[in-house]
């Protein structure tokens, strides 16, 4: 099966239907993002805490989208 015979599938169209259109709220502005560097102390800070990088980069002090944004670290 190819993409294309995948989009016209009952399985797309379940899928499809799974999304939920009301957690998209359009834009989101990430140039905050651009700021920090990833780099070793980064990953350090977030061993110190007891926290994966992921879960750091989730935390008020770094996470640059909106309260209830779709998008994560």
């Amino acid at each position: 099966m190819d993409f294309n015979q995948f989009l016209q599938s009952a399985a797309y169209r379940n899928l499809a239907g799974a999304v939920d259109d009301s957690t998209h709220r359009g834009a989101v502005d990430l140039t905050r993002a651009a700021t920090f560097d990833i780099n070793r102390e980064i990953y350090l800070e977030a061993e110190s805490r007891g926290l994966t990088l992921s879960e750091l980069l989730e935390t008020d002090e770094y996470d640059p989208t909106p309260t209830g944004s779709p998008l994560d670290a």
